[in-house]
């Protein structure tokens, strides 16, 4: 628990600015933290604007709030300019906090991750002169990952999550990562990459304790460090939040990621944790729902 207590107060140093964002996983548990995170603060965060999703496949929907209210708090000030859509990439802002969240609602075309990072993630580091990056991630037992040994004990302090970091300081040090990771020979010119790299640093306690280029946050760790080098932005660390999970329902997993993830920010506490606010838009879709206990005719109830 020390680790991720140490862990947590490197995330909130002195109210660096820092950027969250999802990636779209399994389950899409990332998408649904957000919106907890969003929806239960609405009052402290607001809407800055519509991000350029070129890159993402096309979305469009109806401003999203919580069941509790008459109208998308959140979105006040797109209220107010007469605007009654969402879109597939849109950023909010803390300003109490320096914290920025960005909600994705739908993946990147395949082959765009490069164009991704260097067109839209980057400029808003550059902007807002991002210094911490947070990504969060969840991965099923699909995903191939070295897992073997792992104790997947859900009586942890942090459950089936995974908390790791990558400081980016050091263009020395993250070069002989990248040689090391991707495993170049210069004698043969043979390139392959290992199974796992090194980059991230995990808690102990931890499901994952590295990651694999297979992972969407190898590609996106790989283009966002090598765009952060050549442009010298003031970003210094990524933090990699993920969580194991089954395919379903993932409401309840987002609202122990969510939970999670508001202790590690020091935002809430288990004494006095944040009451979570469900959007609209997962009504008839996910809710906080027991887990079926039984099974009737071929159909958990």
């Amino acid at each position: 628990m020390d680790s991720v207590l140490n862990f947590s107060k490197a995330l909130v140093a002195n109210g660096q600015p820092t950027l969250l964002l999802p990636l779209v996983s399994t389950g899409n548990v990332p998408q649904l933290t957000i919106d907890l995170m969003l929806h239960s603060l609405a009052s402290e965060f607001q809407f800055i604007r519509a991000l350029d999703g070129v890159f993402l496949h096309p979305f469009l929907g109806p401003l999203d709030h919580s069941l509790d209210q008459d109208k998308p708090i959140l979105y006040k000030s797109k209220l107010d300019s007469g605007s009654k859509f969402s879109t597939a990439l849109e950023l909010f802002y803390n300003e109490e906090k320096n914290f920025y969240i960005i909600q994705q609602r739908t993946p990147i075309i395949q082959g765009y991750m490069n164009n991704f990072i260097k067109e839209t993630i980057l400029p808003l580091i550059m902007e807002f002169k991002i210094e911490n990056v947070i990504v969060l991630d969840s991965f099923g037992v699909l995903d191939e990952l070295n897992l073997e040994g792992r104790n997947f004990n859900s009586n942890k302090s942090n459950g089936f999550c995974s908390l790791g970091s990558c400081n980016i300081n050091s263009i020395n040090e993250l070069t002989r990562n990248f040689n090391t990771s991707l495993n170049v020979n210069t004698n043969n010119g043979n390139n392959h990459s290992n199974n796992e790299v090194d980059w991230f640093k995990f808690t102990g306690d931890s499901v994952q304790q590295e990651i694999s280029p297979k992972q969407d946050i190898f590609k996106f760790a790989y283009h966002l460090i090598n765009s952060n080098l050549t442009t010298g932005s003031t970003l210094n660390e990524i933090k990699y939040l993920t969580c194991f999970v089954h395919e379903g329902d993932n409401s309840m997993d987002a609202k122990m990621f969510t939970e999670w993830i508001l202790r590690l920010l020091n935002w809430s506490t288990e004494e006095s944790p944040i009451h979570l606010k469900t959007p609209i838009s997962w009504k008839g879709v996910y809710g906080f729902n027991s887990i079926p206990d039984s099974f009737d005719e071929g159909i958990y109830i």
